[in-house]
């Protein structure tokens, strides 16, 4: 499924958020997604580039695609305030890479285990955020079936190991 593009999503823009201007539920959801973006692009440049599966290729494809919209989206909404991602899930994404000079198929186990641990809370925050945050309805309307159809796409490759 294609989703808005970083050009169509412009057209969408929210007006630009400032970080303290948010309750403390929103700030959290922005910054736990911030991070998950930058994981999830890095996931799914492993999967595109070292992955043996074709299948599993595509989908990291489609990852890089989303998390860099959604990055677009969130580097033009943000104004101030929002702090450098913390390092945690740094130790899983070297891990990941590390895999990728090694067996295929732990490398996959690992990007799909990935992708299935994560993608419910980066689901959970976009639906947070297009539903209370001012102006990110556009973002929740662009990525949200991207993101689970990406979800589904890792379970069924799952369940065909």
């Amino acid at each position: 499924m294609i989703g808005l593009s970083a050009p169509l999503l412009a057209q969408n823009a929210p007006p630009a958020v400032q970080l303290q201007d948010l309750d403390q539920r929103q700030r959290q959801a922005l910054v736990a997604l911030t991070t998950q973006v930058i994981q999830a692009r890095r996931v799914g440049g492993l999967a595109e580039l070292a992955a043996a599966d074709p299948a599993l290729r595509r989908l990291g494809e489609s990852i890089v695609a989303t998390s860099g919209d959604i990055a677009w989206f969130l580097e033009r909404s943000v104004t101030s305030g929002l702090p450098s991602p913390p390092s945690s899930g740094q130790e899983e994404i070297t891990r990941l890479e590390e895999l990728a000079r090694g067996d295929a198929a732990t490398l996959r186990a690992g990007l799909l285990g990935w992708v299935e641990g994560h993608y419910p809370e980066i689901i959970r925050n976009i639906e947070f955020l297009g539903n209370e945050t001012p102006g990110f309805a556009p973002l929740a309307e662009s990525v949200l079936a991207r993101l689970r159809e990406q979800l589904s796409t890792a379970q069924g490759l799952r369940g065909a190991q």
